[in-house]
């Protein structure tokens, strides 16, 4: 074939090249889902709590955390000898209680993951943060419940005994999810977040995470 006609041939095929591909992308095109309103923030209920948790709070009274359906109520671990506990998170805790404490709406827990160790530390935790049993509870119930509860409904990671003295000395002898989680009325799990790890990555992620806190705490309450 000369190059003439090489030249006609590859001319006169183009067309019919350019026309398929046209088509092509036409009927892919049409396939595609249209995406609206991408990158929009939306509301997200992580999860609804199913289960429930029987346990003794700091008068010694028994209590269930199903007879917080109807509230908002902020959910953390602790352990009495926790220097974490103490030391960080009961700052963050303290200063939430503070802002709600008056909504009767509102109630705040904190559930012991040593309650063999914590029997008679309840009530002198509590005291120590001014902690009303009304709408603060601390919490103790059977080991073997409570980390079911803890690890398997709410999602908290499993917690482990430390073996070296050092950090055992100045951590506490166990390491546990430090996270505070907000639940919403009808047991609707909204969010939980570590705010001493926001912190360490970042006074802008920490402010982030705990104005999330505030503004999910008022919408659970804002409900009728």
């Amino acid at each position: 074939m000369t190059q003439k006609k090489q030249l006609i041939l590859i001319y006169s095929i183009l067309p019919l090249v350019i026309a398929l591909s046209v088509f092509n992308w036409y009927w892919h095109s049409q396939k595609q889902p249209v995406v609206k309103d991408v990158g929009r923030q939306k509301e997200q209920v992580w999860r609804k709590i199913e289960g429930d948790l029987v346990g003794v709070h700091q008068l010694g009274e028994s209590v269930q955390l199903s007879s917080l359906a109807d509230k908002t109520w902020i959910l953390c671990e602790f352990y009495a000898k926790c220097p974490m506990c103490a030391q960080r998170n009961a700052a963050e805790l303290i200063d939430i209680y503070k802002k709600y404490q008056d909504d009767p709406r509102f109630h705040l827990v904190c559930i012991s993951i040593d309650p063999d160790d914590d029997v008679e530390k309840l009530q002198e935790y509590a005291e120590a943060l001014n902690a009303d049993v009304k709408n603060w509870w601390f919490l103790k119930a059977p080991m073997e419940a409570t980390h079911d509860y803890l690890e398997k409904q709410i999602g908290f990671y499993t917690v482990k005994e430390r073996v070296n003295p050092e950090e055992i000395a100045t951590k506490g002898r166990y390491s546990h999810d430090l996270s505070i989680v907000v639940v919403q009325p009808g047991m609707k799990m909204v969010t939980k977040r570590d705010l001493i790890t926001g912190k360490a990555q970042g006074e802008a992620l920490y402010e982030t995470w705990k104005a999330e806190l505030t503004d999910l705490i008022e919408a659970g309450l804002s409900q009728p």
